[in-house]
C-alpha cells in the first residue's frame, strides 16, 4: 500500500512537472510570435472609433464616461465591459499603441492556458489538451483577434467564457451551488464583452450530454447516490439551464436592438434569405478548410451575392458528410459529434443569418468556434491510429509539425497588422472586388497627404459597390478638402441617401453649407445630426455657434445647455455657453461659465479674453 502511495505521488509530480513544461512552452511560443506587436500602430478599421475619435474612452474612468459604457449603443454595439477595458489601456498607455497591444496579447494568452485548464479538468488527457490549447494559441485564424486592438471584445469575451465552463465543470463533478452561481456571473460578464456569448448554454449542455457524461454512472463524484440520480436527470440538466438561457436571451434582445439602432443590420432587400443561406454554407466551409489550411487570410472578404451552385453543393456536400460520419461514430469517439456541434453551434451567432456588416466571413469569428475542431483533431485521430509505439511517434511528430507550421505562418500573418497601408494592401493581394480595403486605404493615404492616390480607392470602391455609403462620404471630404464643396455636398447627399443615419455626414455638410452661407440649410443638417447623436459635443458646438453667429441666442442656450449635462467639463462647451449668455447681456450668468472653462483649461485664451469682457461690462476691475 505505502509503494503504491508513493507510486502515485511520483506519477503526480511526473504530470506536474509535464503540465509546467507544456505550459511555459506555450507562453514563450506566444509571446515570441506576437513580440513583434509592440511596434505596431492602430489601424483605420474600427480602432480609430473605438478609440482614437472616442472622446469617453479617452476621458477615462469619469462617471459620465462608465455611465455612457453601460447606456450607449455606439458603433452599434453594446460591450461595456470592453469600453470599460479600453478606457483603462487609454489611462495608462494613451496614444502608446504598442501597450493596447500587448494587453491583447497577454488576455489571449491567459485564454490559452484556459482552455488547457478547461478541457484537462473534463478529459484528464494531458497531451490532448495540450494540443487543443498550443493550436488555439498559436494559429493564423486567431491573429486578427489579438493583433487588432479593437477586437479587444474577442479577448475578453472568451477570458470569461472559458471561466464559465470552469466554473460549470467544477459545479458538475463537486455538486457545488457556489460553482453554479460564479458560471452565472462569468458568464454575464462575458456577455457584457460582446454578444457572441449567448452560445454558452448551448455549450453546457453539450457538456452534460458530451464529455461530462451526466447520464452515467461516476463513482469518482462526491455526492450522494440519490443527489446524483436527480442532478442526472434531463429535466434537472434543462432547469438548471434557464437561468443561463435568460441571459442569453436578454443578450440577443439587446444586440439587436444595439445593431438595428446602429444602422449595422443589413436588410433582406440588400442579402436575401436565400443568399444569405448560400453564404452560410460557404462560410462554414471555408471555416473548416482555413483551419488545416489558413492561406489569403485578410482582414475583410467581401460579401459574394452570386455564390455558384456547384461551389456551394461542394460545401453543403462536405458538412452533410461529415456530420454522417461523426453521428455515426457518436460511440466510438463521442468527441468527434462534441466538437462538430461545438463548432457549427458557437459560429450561429455571426454565421451570416442575421447579417451585421457587409462581410462574408471574419477570421475573428473563429477564435471560440475553433475549439470544436482542435477537439474533434486531439481526440479523432488517435482513436483511429494504431496503438504501437511507432505509430505513436508518428503521431506525436505530425502533432509537432502542425505546432510548428501554425507558428511560423502566425509570425508571418502578424506583420501585416502593422499598420493600415499593410494591412490594407495585403487585403487587395489575396480578395478580389474588396471595397472596403479600398476605402479604407483611401482614408490612410489621405491621413498622410496623398490625396490623388486616396480618391483613386474611393473612387475605385464606389466603382464596386456604388451604394457604399462611406466611400461616398469620404470623397465628399476629399473634396471639401480641396475647396470643391458643390461636389462635396453632393457626395455627402449620396452618402445619406445610401445611409439615411449617417450623423457624421449631417455634420459635415451642414459645417460645409455654413462655410458657402446656406445657413438655414446648415442649420436644419446640424438639427438632426443632433438628433442622431445628442450626445456627441462637436455637433452642439457646432450647431450653438451658427445659432450665435445668426444672434439667436436664446436657441443656443438650450443647445449647450443639453450638451453640458452629459458634458460638464467641456471647456468649449462652458465657454460657448458664456458668449450665448453675454448676447443676452446676461454677463453674471456668462462670468460663471468663462471661469469654469478656465478651471478646466486654465490656459484657454479665448474664456480669458472673454471673462475680461464680461467683467467690463458689468463694471468690475479686472484682477
Amino acid at each position: 500500500m505505502v509503494m503504491s502511495h508513493q507510486s502515485k505521488n511520483i506519477e503526480n509530480e511526473r504530470e506536474a512537472r509535464q503540465i509546467a513544461i507544456l505550459l511555459v512552452s506555450m507562453v514563450v511560443a506566444t509571446f515570441s510570435i506576437y513580440w513583434q506587436v509592440q511596434e505596431f500602430d492602430f489601424v483605420f478599421f474600427d480602432d480609430n472609433i473605438y478609440i482614437l475619435e472616442n472622446q469617453n474612452v479617452k476621458h477615462g474612468f469619469s462617471p459620465e464616461a462608465v455611465k455612457w459604457a453601460f447606456t450607449s449603443f455606439y458603433a452599434a454595439n453594446w460591450h461595456p465591459l470592453t469600453w470599460l477595458s479600453h478606457m483603462l489601456d487609454f489611462h495608462l498607455f494613451r496614444f502608446n499603441a504598442g501597450g493596447h497591444h500587448w494587453t491583447n496579447v497577454i488576455l489571449h494568452i491567459v485564454n490559452t492556458l484556459l482552455v488547457f485548464f478547461v478541457f484537462y479538468r473534463i478529459s484528464g488527457a494531458l497531451w490532448k489538451s495540450s494540443f487543443v490549447a498550443a493550436i488555439f494559441s498559436l494559429h493564423p485564424l486567431h491573429v486578427e483577434s489579438v493583433a487588432w486592438v479593437s477586437e479587444r471584445k474577442d479577448l475578453l469575451c472568451a477570458l470569461f467564457y472559458f471561466l464559465a465552463i470552469w466554473a460549470y465543470t467544477g459545479y458538475v463533478k463537486w455538486g457545488k451551488i457556489s460553482n453554479y452561481l460564479l458560471a452565472l456571473v462569468f458568464f454575464l460578464l462575458a456577455l457584457l464583452s460582446k454578444p457572441m456569448a449567448v452560445t454558452l448554454p448551448f455549450v453546457l449542455l453539450l457538456l452534460d450530454f458530451g464529455p461530462l457524461s451526466r447520464f452515467l454512472k461516476r463513482g469518482d463524484i462526491e455526492l450522494s447516490t440519490a443527489t446524483m440520480e436527480k442532478q442526472n436527470t434531463i429535466s434537472f440538466i434543462i432547469l438548471e439551464k434557464i437561468p443561463f438561457f435568460l441571459l442569453s436571451s436578454a443578450g440577443c434582445i439587446v444586440t439587436i436592438y444595439a445593431q438595428h439602432f446602429g444602422g449595422a443590420v443589413a436588410s433582406l432587400d440588400t442579402y436575401p434569405l436565400t443568399v444569405r443561406i448560400a453564404n452560410a454554407v460557404q462560410a462554414y466551409g471555408l471555416y473548416l478548410l482555413k483551419t488545416f489550411w489558413p492561406q489569403n487570410l485578410a482582414f475583410y472578404y467581401p460579401y459574394i451575392v452570386n455564390i455558384s451552385f456547384e461551389n456551394n453543393l461542394l460545401w453543403l456536400s462536405l458538412i452533410i458528410f461529415v456530420s454522417v460520419i461523426v453521428i455515426k461514430l457518436k460511440q466510438q469517439c463521442p468527441y468527434l459529434l462534441f466538437g462538430w456541434l461545438w463548432f457549427l453551434g458557437t459560429l450561429v451567432p455571426v454565421i451570416g443569418l442575421v447579417q451585421v456588416g457587409a462581410q462574408s466571413m471574419a477570421d475573428r469569428y473563429t477564435y471560440i468556434p475553433m475549439i470544436g475542431i482542435l477537439v474533434m483533431t486531439a481526440w479523432g485521430i488517435p482513436a483511429f491510429v494504431s496503438k504501437n509505439i511507432w505509430s505513436k511517434r508518428v503521431l506525436f511528430s505530425s502533432s509537432f509539425v502542425f505546432v510548428i507550421c501554425c507558428a511560423a505562418i502566425s509570425w508571418h500573418q502578424i506583420a501585416f497588422w502593422r499598420n493600415s497601408q499593410v494591412l490594407f494592401e495585403r487585403a487587395l493581394r489575396v480578395t478580389t472586388h474588396n471595397p472596403v480595403a479600398h476605402n479604407n486605404l483611401g482614408i490612410y493615404l489621405a491621413h498622410h497627404n496623398n490625396y490623388s492616390e486616396a480618391m483613386n480607392h474611393y473612387k475605385e470602391a464606389l466603382r464596386i459597390a456604388p451604394k457604399y455609403a462611406d466611400a461616398h462620404y469620404n470623397l465628399a471630404g476629399l473634396y471639401a478638402y480641396q475647396g470643391n464643396f458643390q461636389k462635396s455636398i453632393y457626395y455627402y447627399k449620396k452618402a445619406i441617401a445610401f445611409k439615411p443615419s449617417y450623423c457624421s455626414a449631417y455634420y459635415n455638410i451642414g459645417l460645409v453649407l455654413k462655410h458657402i452661407g446656406k445657413t438655414e440649410e446648415a442649420l436644419a443638417n446640424l438639427r438632426f445630426a443632433q438628433h442622431l447623436a445628442p450626445e456627441d459635443e462637436k455637433i452642439a458646438i457646432a450647431l450653438g455657434n451658427l445659432l450665435i453667429e445668426k444672434k439667436r441666442f436664446s436657441e443656443a442656450i438650450l443647445t449647450f445647455n443639453s450638451a453640458l449635462k452629459i458634458h460638464p467639463e467641456n471647456p468649449k462647451l462652458n465657454n460657448d455657453m458664456g458668449v450665448a449668455l453675454a448676447g443676452l447681456k446676461r454677463y453674471a450668468e456668462a462670468e460663471k461659465y468663462f471661469r469654469r472653462a478656465l478651471t478646466y483649461d486654465p490656459n484657454f485664451v479665448d474664456a480669458k479674453n472673454n471673462l475680461a469682457l464680461a467683467m467690463h461690462d458689468q463694471g468690475k476691475l479686472i484682477r
